[in-house]
């Protein structure tokens, strides 16, 4: 279920990545990075607590990166 979640957030990186952007004089490169998390028991409180901790996983770890709460090998990089 979550891998089609994070092949549409890698897609989403991809594509925010290569467009061009352009401030004043200045080539800018945007980099995503995002937190993925199942519904968990606890409901929605615990869902969004679980995402934000996969998310600063992410941002713990590089820039463009894709975490999923609860895998470890979920911070690997996207091709």
């Amino acid at each position: 279920m979550l891998g089609g979640t994070r092949t549409s957030c890698s897609y989403g990186s991809i594509v925010i990545g290569e467009m061009p952007i352009r401030f004043e004089r200045h080539n800018l490169r945007i980099t995503v990075s995002a937190g993925i998390a199942d519904f968990p028991r606890g409901g929605m409180d615990r869902l969004v607590e679980a995402a934000d901790e996969a998310l600063y996983d992410a941002k713990r770890s590089e820039r463009d990166r894709i975490c999923v709460y609860g895998r470890q090998d979920a911070s690997e990089p996207e091709a």
